[in-house]
């Protein structure tokens, strides 16, 4: 016989006031970023600086991004259908995948960028990228923090608030850039800032693409340990065999598993069942479906 948990209706209603909490930081956060690409834009514009224009479409794609994150948590909360019984939790795993991407290929652009500085260094107005600095470091810093606070956790948020990070970071080193000039007349130090910044944007989310990879291929998430579970049902009195054990997330937050155990023919099964949900419950595996089998398998498939 087989059996499936899922979370109790208590977790239920704190997750789903969780997801309404990161919904308005979303909002927040693509307000904010809305307003500081349109004043990119209206400064670049005033003073003919193409750097300004720029910075201002890539500020027009973490906005995109920002969308496709949030759009990615409410979809990933709609109910299940006939077609997609799971239903819609892989969109954010999609969504961390997609701008763990598009962050990497945003710093590669900055690398780019700062290599034809080098080689062919402009004029610019600096009061003006100063200041346009100072507004990125604080309105992508404070759109991060939030996104930060509301969930730590799920990759897609994670995602998101690296990049915004990232940016509030090389709006850091514009200044830092700035500074440094400003005292020592070495105009080069602008693009190699750039291009350590950028490495290290790249370095932040290499992890987070490897998670995001290992998921959407089904893989046995990061913390979980596969040997080790079987080890623990076994060592459960009247488990005698395990086998066809499968752990994969279902999204950025929730994990699930499908295991055959074989007990005796005296066993309690609820009792075991229970003992095994329970103890899944603590390694953040929460949709589980046991099978139970009161004697071993006798085709040499176990196992496998």
């Amino acid at each position: 016989m087989s059996d499936h948990s899922n979370h109790d209706s208590h977790k239920d209603h704190d997750h789903s006031h969780g997801v309404k909490s990161l919904s308005s930081i979303f909002f927040i956060a693509i307000g904010l970023n809305i307003a500081f690409t349109l004043i990119e834009a209206f400064f670049g514009l005033r003073i003919h600086s193409l750097a300004l224009l720029s910075d201002a479409g890539h500020n027009a794609m973490d906005v995109l991004n920002l969308v496709l994150s949030g759009m990615a948590l409410w979809v990933s909360k709609v109910k299940s259908t006939e077609t997609f019984t799971y239903g819609y939790k892989r969109a954010s795993v999609f969504a961390a995948f997609v701008n763990s991407v598009l962050l990497v290929v945003t710093a590669l652009y900055i690398i780019y960028e700062a290599f034809v500085r080098l080689s062919q260094p402009m004029e610019t107005v600096w009061s003006t990228m100063m200041a346009v600095a100072g507004v990125g470091i604080f309105i992508n810093g404070l759109s991060g923090w939030l996104l930060m606070r509301g969930n730590k956790e799920d990759i897609n948020v994670k995602s998101a608030y690296l990049h915004l990070l990232a940016d509030a970071l090389v709006s850091l080193g514009v200044v830092i850039g700035w500074a440094i000039i400003y005292f020592t007349g070495y105009a080069i130090i602008d693009p190699i800032i750039s291009i350590i910044v950028s490495v290290i944007m790249i370095a932040s989310v290499v992890d987070l693409l490897k998670k995001s990879i290992r998921m959407n291929f089904d893989g046995v998430p990061k913390g979980i340990d596969v040997q080790w579970i079987k080890n623990e049902l076994l060592g459960i009195p009247g488990v005698s065999d395990v086998y066809h054990l499968h752990v994969w997330s279902l999204s950025t937050t929730e994990n699930a598993m499908t295991v055959h155990v074989v007990i005796g023919e005296q066993e309690n099964e609820t009792k075991i069942k229970n003992t095994v949900r329970h103890g899944l419950l603590h390694r953040n595996v929460h949709h589980v479906t046991i099978e139970t089998e009161r004697e071993k398998c006798k085709d040499g498939q176990c196992g496998q």
